[in-house]
């Protein structure tokens, strides 16, 4: 936990873009079905790094994934516009990176 980190609360390995694909790939974990949260952090990850927590990638990934970021429930949780920044979705890393921290997981 990092209470000065202004958007996330955390601090990400890799930066706050980081951060932002967390979110949207814990909120497309608790909100779609296996399969399709599962090709979705596929997606992501094919995009390579240093596009992971891009809102464009986050939403083009839903598509292809097979879910609507809005409808599915996902783009409420990680932010409309994909930015990984919503409420609840925060929310959900910071309660990850808790249970991280627990099991002693760096």
């Amino acid at each position: 936990m990092n209470s000065s980190e202004p958007d996330f609360g955390v601090t990400c390995m890799h930066g706050p873009d980081e951060c932002a694909g967390n979110v949207q790939e814990l909120c497309a974990i608790k909100y779609v079905p296996t399969e399709q949260w599962w090709n979705y952090v596929q997606c992501q990850n094919f995009e390579g790094r240093d596009k992971i927590g891009l809102p464009n990638i986050a939403t083009k990934c839903a598509k292809t994934a097979g879910f609507d970021w809005k409808e599915s429930g996902v783009g409420e949780c990680a932010g409309p516009d994909g930015s990984g920044k919503g409420k609840e979705g925060i929310q959900l890393l910071k309660e990850s990176v808790n249970t991280t921290q627990q099991l002693g997981i760096e």
